[in-house]
């Protein structure tokens, strides 16, 4: 369990050029009804201002009610022999940059050990610091929000941990700079460690804080007591380049991990499961031989089909890498997005690719409305009718320039598509992907929540291929993050099929699950436990199916994209992985 610390102790008057104390206080209301474990510290004064937020929100637990006089730090400045020479920095705002405003700054790291030295919170092994008006600079307050509630309860935090949002990398400073202007090494608005790591950050901070006045006579902003520590003793925090904006608040994931997926019942209490340590599992990476036409490609997701006895994987090309926070980095002299797609047929007892087929995804006969985004993405490839058909997400193609569906027939062996639609959602979105195609023509899950099956029918008046719902269905609040992801397979009479979600970390963390559908009514009726392939990050998996071994058990072979690149094929026993009743999910 991790729980903030935070505090509001008020130094100054109102003033044009400081924010209002009221200001601040519905800035703190925004982190407050997050619900996360909040120990609070705040003046007489503000406690009166509050009361309704107390009221309120129970789980922000007022720990004391205090002046700045009573601050340690507020003590060894008063105190100092040399006090009457202390300066503030020079080039501080004149109205906010004062004596009291920077001993409270320097004194989180007492608000911290002052927590944690109460015991308020047993179950705590962890604390962060966030500042009492923090999401004054934070734009997506709900995504922050579901942040601070899955770093509380839902993460795994190492110890030992300190970690902080910086934003730039460790220099050396010159004394006039350290001195005089705020040094942004370190944000200084957010930052997690284990009990142990911050009490120790505690001590080390206000021996140099002492160092500091005694040295140089001028009292500095606290990210600035912190960069000169770094510099001046063996202290070697972790530091995630950020902003002052939220990306304070997106802890990198290499710094925790899940405990549970979204523990809000019995169901989500599964622990999180990882593929790859499965006892029996197998991972091979999907090797391409070299094309000249794949020159600055490099593999990406892939899908699965069994047709007519022919085993078919897609495996899309990108010319794009994406780093290590998920941004994208398109390797393109006119900064256009571009995919190509590899047919393969693969050998009928591994599934291992035989023969592999560059087929034209990129230039097809249709208008071209815009080049910023080119080729057909995610291709799913299934059957309706016997026909071999193929599903893709694409720009080009669209008149209204944004994602929609593209649907064609797929002739083998040399992969030629023809019988295009342009596939039309049922209302006007900005976005389209992630389509599931059912056994029967013409016939898609659009949605899980509510689940939504549909029919694309041609409209004459419009002379457009338009997706007509035809049936909607309730189902649990977890299925309103699910999407995608593989085509439905017929499997001991029912169809089955991989789904996923993710989590806004950074970058996004992927988790995958197997969804059962009624053959008939194409229904979901079964749903497993969340899991993984390799671990954090993001993955994701659009083929997936179950076969026979020579031996007569069954294995699941699924084939996965790592950080957009690296596709594997994972064989594994569905042995251990849990599955639940839908409806008692």
């Amino acid at each position: 369990m991790l729980v903030y610390v935070s505090s509001f102790i008020d130094i100054y008057p109102e003033h044009p050029e400081t924010k209002s104390i009221q200001h601040r206080i519905e800035n703190f209301r925004v982190l407050a009804e997050s619900g996360v474990p909040i120990a609070l510290y705040v003046s007489p004064n503000i406690h009166e201002k509050i009361q309704d937020i107390l009221i309120q929100c129970p789980n922000v637990c007022l720990i004391k009610t205090m002046t700045l006089e009573e601050l340690p730090l507020y003590q060894i400045y008063t105190n100092h022999t040399q006090h009457a020479l202390i300066q503030k920095p020079l080039y501080g705002s004149k109205e906010k940059d004062t004596i009291p405003y920077l001993i409270l700054q320097n004194s989180k790291t007492t608000f911290l050990d002052l927590t944690i030295q109460t015991n308020l919170f047993p179950d705590a092994t962890h604390y962060a610091w966030i500042d009492f008006s923090i999401f004054h600079v934070i734009s997506q307050k709900e995504t922050i929000q579901r942040l601070l509630q899955i770093y509380a309860t839902e993460r795994h935090w190492p110890t030992p941990l300190l970690v902080f949002p910086g934003c730039h990398e460790k220099g050396k400073y010159p004394k006039e700079f350290l001195l005089n202007q705020p040094c942004w090494r370190f944000c200084g608005g957010f930052f997690v460690g284990d009990k142990g790591s911050l009490q120790e950050f505690h001590n080390i901070s206000t021996k140099h804080f002492e160092w500091f006045l005694n040295t140089y006579q001028v009292l500095p902003w606290e990210v600035n007591i912190w960069a000169s520590m770094e510099l001046e003793n063996d202290w070697k925090p972790d530091i995630y380049m950020a902003n002052h904006d939220d990306s304070m608040i997106v802890v990198p994931n290499e710094y925790n991990d899940p405990l549970y997926v979204y523990p809000h019942s019995s169901y989500y209490k599964t622990p999180l499961l990882t593929i790859a340590e499965k006892e029996g599992a197998t991972q091979t990476p999907l090797t391409f031989p070299q094309k000249d036409d794949l020159n600055g490609f490099v593999p990406s997701s892939t899908s699965y089909l069994c047709f007519q006895g022919v085993h078919l994987l897609n495996t899309r090309f990108v010319n794009y890498n994406l780093t290590p926070q998920g941004a994208y980095i398109i390797h393109d002299t006119s900064g256009n997005l571009r995919t190509k797609n590899v047919l393969s047929i693969c050998n009928s007892i591994t599934l291992d690719p035989l023969i592999q087929t560059v087929y034209n995804t990129e230039r097809l006969p249709l208008r071209v409305h815009s080049m910023t985004i080119q080729g057909l993405e995610d291709i799913r490839m299934y059957v309706q009718e016997e026909k071999l058909k193929v599903l893709a997400t694409q720009r080009m193609y669209s008149t209204n320039h944004t994602n929609r569906m593209l649907a064609a027939e797929l002739d083998l062996p040399h992969g030629t598509l023809s019988e295009f639609q342009i596939l039309q959602p049922p209302t006007q979105t900005s976005c389209e992907k992630n389509w599931i195609p059912l056994p029967t023509k013409d016939t898609f899950i659009y949605q899980w929540h509510p689940y939504t099956i549909g029919k694309v029918r041609i409209n004459y008046k419009t002379d457009t291929n338009d997706f007509d719902i035809e049936k909607t269905y309730s189902t649990p609040s977890h299925f309103e993050r699910i999407r995608g992801s593989s085509v439905p397979f017929l499997h001991k009479g029912q169809l089955w099929c991989m789904v996923h979600f993710s989590e806004e970390t950074c970058p996004r963390t992927y988790y995958h699950q197997i969804v059962i559908l009624d053959s008939q009514t194409y229904l979901p009726v079964q749903i497993s436990q969340p899991f993984r392939f390799r671990g954090k990050g993001i993955e994701f998996c659009i083929g997936f199916t179950i076969q026979a071994t020579e031996t007569g058990s069954e294995k699941a072979h699924a084939w996965t994209s790592h950080h957009d690149k690296d596709p594997v094929h994972y064989t594994f026993s569905l042995e251990g992985i849990k599955f639940f009743d839908v409806e008692t999910v």
